[in-house]
């Protein structure tokens, strides 16, 4: 149960850890990846990707991230589950999903049930 409550609070405040300061300047700013994150307006998504889910309930992960590892798998040709067990060990990853360390990662099933949401938008 600890758990639980822990990842839903690192939802909703978001703080960066001090091993998330220290890892931030290991990956350049030239990295492609981190110029297509500049590039990327997230406002534009937030109303389409969050239609997707009813705001009832468990708070999910956020939608952008959600959209952005199916991104990661098409140009890196990772499965879903790849692309979890990357995210988890590559830097250059949480910095272009916008993850901290101590956020959790989506897993699987969840990018799944996402592709079908998307699907069907």
């Amino acid at each position: 149960m600890f758990a639980e409550e822990k990842e839903r609070e690192s939802k909703r405040t978001r703080q960066i850890g001090f091993g998330d300061d220290l890892l931030a300047g290991r990956v350049l700013s030239e990295h492609w990846l981190l110029k297509i994150e500049r590039l990327i307006d997230g406002s534009a998504f937030e109303w389409p990707l969050g239609s997707l889910y009813s705001h009832t309930g468990r708070p999910s992960h956020p939608p952008l991230v959600m959209f952005k590892m199916l991104l990661l798998e098409q140009w890196f040709n990772l499965s879903d589950a790849e692309v979890e067990a990357q995210t988890r060990v590559r830097i250059d990853f949480l910095c272009f999903l916008g993850l901290t360390l101590t956020d959790p990662v989506p897993d699987e099933t969840a990018r799944v049930r996402f592709r079908q949401r998307l699907i069907r938008l």
